[in-house]
């Protein structure tokens, strides 16, 4: 049975938060997105995952409030949602997300991580 949800009501609370994502993968959350009109998939270059700048700028937030709700709620955020390049997949990812060189670590976001920012940030502004 799944019961209609109060915008606020799921803006505030973590676990209605990961209740409402767990019934989501990256494909279902992308038609959400697109459906919504959320964060345009063609600005991640195909790459499924969007850079802490691309958030910041969908949202019209700075990268620094980006980062700093992401350190806030990181125990919100699940293992696939979120994660930070270094090394190998850093130099992999560079050309696809548009990063310069002297970059040494970017905090990247999926789908599902867009929509759970998305909610928190939500919940700030209400």
């Amino acid at each position: 049975m799944s019961l209609p949800l109060n915008q606020s009501v799921l803006a505030e609370s973590p676990s209605l938060r990961t209740s409402a994502l767990s019934n989501l993968d990256n494909s279902r959350a992308e038609v959400v997105l697109s459906k919504a009109k959320a964060i345009v998939f063609a600005v991640w270059n195909g790459s499924g995952w969007a850079t802490t700048a691309q958030i910041a700028e969908y949202f019209s937030v700075t990268e620094s409030a980006v980062k700093e709700l992401t350190r806030i709620n990181q125990s919100e955020f699940q293992r696939l949602e979120t994660k930070t390049l270094t090394g190998k997949e850093l130099r992999d990812a560079r050309q696809t997300l548009c990063l310069p060189s002297r970059t040494s670590q970017v905090r990247v976001f999926s789908a599902l991580g867009a929509l759970r920012f998305s909610l928190i940030q939500t919940r700030l502004l209400h």
